[in-house]
């Protein structure tokens, strides 16, 4: 029996090769507790004729060779599983996984411990390029002496401060105008490698390599 109460756990066959044990129709963790359990319990000690256990959430699909059991036999051996093994496996790692999106860039460190970039090649950053042309590596001085016309100079272009929406690289303080998917629009902000590195009103660092859109 289940947190849902009576009906539960419940046996279906499924073809001629397989049982779908269900625990519950809700979303809770007492359930998939008992998933684990039972996945856990058929791999520790399985019945005779089993091939494969596939768990869901709230349900465990249990295949079987037809030549060897059946499903009444493999029921039963699954209802003796269940009463003698009460021991919740411990729960896995957690695993980040980081994704991107075509045109956007991550920071990268070169052996000769420069700044690299690597372009996102659909889902995953591809390899490390260093060729002094890294998109959003800050290259000239903030608010320098330049002369006229100059990026900070007399009669120069007004540039854009952190975190004011732009088009292009050059518009920015920081030579660096990245798009924010989440947002919808492009943003002047500062490679980072942590926190610390990203003043207000950012967040923080994000897993590009670059200060996080308020």
């Amino acid at each position: 029996m289940t947190s849902e109460g009576a009906g539960f756990p419940r046996y279906r066959p499924v073809a001629d090769h397989a049982v779908l044990v269900e625990f519950g129709e809700a979303i809770s963790h007492e359930i998939n507790d008992q998933v684990r359990r039972l996945d856990s319990a058929l791999s520790a000690a399985p019945f005779d004729g089993f091939t494969e256990a596939i768990p869901a959430y709230a349900s465990v699909l249990v295949d079987f060779d037809p030549i060897v059991t059946d499903h009444q036999a493999v029921q039963r051996a699954i209802e003796r599983l269940l009463v003698t093994n009460t021991q919740t496996p411990s729960k896995g790692p957690v695993r980040e996984v980081l994704v991107c999106y075509d045109g956007e860039f991550g920071a990268c460190d070169c052996d000769d411990g420069a700044r690299g970039y690597q372009p996102c090649g659909g889902e995953t950053y591809g390899q490390c390029i260093c060729d002094g042309t890294t998109p959003g590596l800050v290259t000239a001085s903030v608010g320098g002496s330049g002369g006229a016309g100059g990026a900070g100079g007399a009669g120069g272009p007004t540039l854009l401060g952190f975190m004011e929406e732009c088009t292009t690289d050059e518009d920015c303080e920081s030579g660096n105008c990245f798009f924010y998917p989440g947002k919808g629009v492009s943003l002047c902000t500062l490679s980072c490698t942590t926190a610390t590195d990203c003043p207000p009103p950012s967040p923080g660092c994000n897993g590009m390599g670059v200060c996080k859109a308020p």
